[in-house]
């Protein structure tokens, strides 16, 4: 698959070739950035339109009383002939196309920078096509022909389609079209209409259309010394490298880069190109995934992918008790009803209310409309809903003390994997969720600094950005002091390197392993729960501390998360044997010698 990047500036400087059946001979001049972009954007098969039905391309040649020569070549009668068999074909000319401007072509304005002979008999169009080629090759080649799009001029229109299409009936003339042709190179022919039907014919009436000498035709106010271009291959060879700087009068708002002010002494270089290549890699994914979705990019970018195959789950789940119970599904009558019924069975199976919210938000994602700004409603579905949370409702979970943590962690080292008995440690001490850490690189753990931060600091967030919530904590726990070997073993190496080099998967493994031991029943998510809780009950942080190290928006989420009132009511229900793992591995001089 080819990818265009869309942000790329036009050349100023302007190519213009021609060739004979002697030699050949290549020009160029300078436009100002806008125009050339007018002129390159403006395609030249717009210059014939259909009027009638589509045909065969032979089929509308020879009604136009064309007729094919010996050297396999098209001609045709001139002047108005040709239009009247043009218009019988069902084609005719676009007087609405804008040709190049005259202004662009005056003589002062153009330079001639490469020229030679022929050392082969060819055909002229050949001929033609190589004369671009040279042109082109040699302004592309340069340090100066990179990341950039190129305007051409040729006075051959069937050079200038043939570039355009990238394709030909002759095998000679494709050839060179083909051959190491830039892709994003557009040619356009520099003549206008009553030329056309000339064009491949005598060469004799090529012109070149000029402009007069005073100043309201001119596209610069003064000219300008632009790069001089190589003229021989010995000459590209010793030229030496040059910052891209911009001309006195060309306006730097015109390119979306900023390639030539990047250039400049002294003046410090902004890359802004990561952000439209992310955006533009999401749409080119998104088409390439169109055929699965019926939701635009923004809608398919409000749902990750994982929450997307969750409602999916919900969905099968309701149409499968819809199929079952041979319910009508059209309406929003007969689709209120149905969740109504989907509900109470769920309800008397055991379940709790989240499964009706997450089916209510796989239906709106799938069905806009059912949404709070949509116009269908299911009243009823809401309101079973609302019941059903008062009967049932959702419970938080439990905060453990610290003796239960370290307790897990020493039975991972009692199996060996020390490096997951601290990454338990400090999802307590940091708050993290374990995903989080789990991306953690190696330049996100950052050593202490003399006279900074005397602790280690975990960031989480990589990429800086306006009005971001602040991702970096300090790994400050009284308890957790005697891990900084730990982590000076785990920041070496790569910086990109994850800190962590295991899986969520095998993390679970080893979890659960170390709680059937123990005989507890938790998860890896309650330590974000339990380190809130911890260091209230000892007083090691304000609620305002324990808010911004959670990360937590408000302090309603903080009263959900931190339950110091609970840590004893937990610790008293474990059993004995639990309790005495836990106070023996809970004192860091214990909890340091295990892990050493």
């Amino acid at each position: 698959m080819l990818v265009q990047d869309w942000w790329r500036p036009w050349n100023r400087m302007v190519l213009s070739s021609d060739a004979s059946l002697k030699g050949y001979g290549v020009c160029r001049a300078w436009w100002p950035r806008s125009k050339v972009a007018e002129c390159g954007r403006q395609s030249e098969r717009s210059r014939f339109r259909r009027v009638s039905a589509h045909s065969a391309r032979e089929s509308a040649l020879q009604a136009a009383g064309l007729s094919l020569d010996q050297h396999g070549r098209w001609t045709s009668p001139h002047g108005d002939e040709s239009h009247e068999a043009l218009a019988q074909a069902g084609w005719e000319i676009d007087n609405d196309f804008k040709e190049v401007p005259a202004a662009g072509l005056v003589r002062r304005l153009w330079h001639a920078t490469m020229h030679g002979s022929r050392e082969f008999e060819e055909d002229i169009l050949v001929l033609e096509a190589r004369a671009v080629l040279k042109g082109i090759r040699r302004a592309l080649m340069t340090r100066f022909g990179h990341s950039i799009r190129q305007l051409a001029l040729c006075d051959n229109l069937a050079v200038v389609l043939t570039f355009e299409r990238c394709r030909s009936r002759n095998y000679s003339f494709e050839g060179p079209t083909r051959k190491q042709t830039p892709s994003r190179v557009r040619t356009l022919s520099g003549y206008k209409d009553e030329d056309l039907s000339v064009q491949t014919g005598s060469r004799q009436k090529k012109r070149r259309l000029l402009g007069d000498d005073g100043t309201k035709n001119r596209l610069v106010e003064r000219p300008l010394e632009p790069i001089v271009l190589p003229e021989t291959e010995l000459q590209l060879r010793e030229m030496t490298a040059a910052k891209l700087s911009a001309p006195e009068d060309c306006d730097e708002s015109e390119s979306t880069s900023s390639e030539f002010r990047a250039g400049r002494e002294g003046e410090k270089r902004r890359c802004l190109r990561s952000r439209p290549r992310r955006g533009l890699q999401q749409l080119v994914d998104f088409h390439l995934k169109k055929g699965t979705t019926s939701h635009s990019l923004l809608e398919e970018a409000a749902v990750t992918p994982r929450v997307r195959q969750a409602y999916a789950k919900r969905l099968n789940e309701l149409h499968l008790f819809v199929k079952e119970a041979k319910l009508a599904f059209d309406t929003d009558e007969q689709i209120d009803q149905a969740l109504v019924n989907f509900f109470n069975a769920k309800f008397k199976e055991g379940e709790g209310s989240s499964v009706g919210d997450y089916t209510l938000a796989a239906l709106m994602d799938r069905v806009p409309q059912f949404g709070r700004l949509g116009h269908r409603k299911v009243p009823n579905a809401w309101r079973c809903l609302q019941g059903w949370r008062k009967l049932c409702p959702a419970r938080s979970r439990l905060a453990y003390p610290l003796p239960v943590w370290c307790g897990v962690s020493w039975r991972m080292v009692a199996h060996g994997h020390a490096a997951k008995a601290l990454f338990n440690l400090l999802q307590v001490s940091t708050y993290h969720r374990p995903g989080a850490l789990l991306k953690l690189r190696k330049m996100g753990l950052v050593r202490p600094t003399q006279g900074v931060t005397g602790h280690w600091s975990v960031v989480t967030s990589l990429a800086e950005t306006t009005d971001a919530k602040d991702d970096s904590v300090l790994i400050d726990s009284p308890w957790l002091l005697f891990a900084s070997p730990l982590l000076e073993e785990l920041v070496k190496g790569d910086k990109m390197d994850y800190v962590f080099n295991f899986d969520y998967s095998s993390y679970l493994k080893v979890f659960r392993q170390a709680c059937e031991d123990l005989k507890l029943q938790l998860v890896p998510y309650q330590a974000r729960h339990s380190g809130p809780s911890i260091d209230r009950a000892k007083n090691a942080r304000t609620q305002e501390e324990v808010r911004k190290r959670g990360n937590w928006a408000s302090r309603q989420s903080v009263a959900r998360y931190e339950k110091a009132g609970r840590l004893a009511a937990t610790w008293q229900k474990l059993d004995l044997d639990t309790q005495l793992a836990g106070s023996h591995a809970d004192p860091p001089s214990a909890t340091s010698r295990r892990f050493c």
